[in-house]
């Protein structure tokens, strides 16, 4: 039989943990392309990139390798290419292609 729950249940707010956001605040950061960052907040982080006209993209990884793309470029090679991403705790991140032009994180 499948669970149910209602909306006038009442949850122990104490055995979830917090979620992305909660108690977190957005700064500014400095990225440099090519270069694996680690996320050794404790917690999932977000990362805002814009990077110069050219392409590039943004990649989470396990390890400081491979990975999955999580951000790319618009298609036009006239403006600038912005993405926003969640990187899990303990997990690498970078972004790729040519120069940040601005980044910030939510951690």
């Amino acid at each position: 039989m499948a669970s149910v729950i209602r909306g006038d249940d009442n949850f122990d707010s104490g055995a979830i943990a917090e979620g992305i956001g909660e108690n977190q605040s957005y700064a500014t950061t400095t990225l440099t392309t090519g270069t694996w960052y680690q996320n050794t907040t404790g917690r999932a982080i977000a990362i805002y990139y814009q990077l110069n006209t050219g392409g590039g993209n943004a990649k989470v990884s396990t390890t400081a390798s491979g990975g999955f793309i999580v951000g790319g470029p618009d298609g036009d090679s006239g403006t600038w290419d912005n993405g926003y991403f969640i990187v899990p705790d303990t997990h690498y991140y970078r972004t790729s292609g040519s120069a940040n032009l601005n980044a910030t994180m939510l951690s």
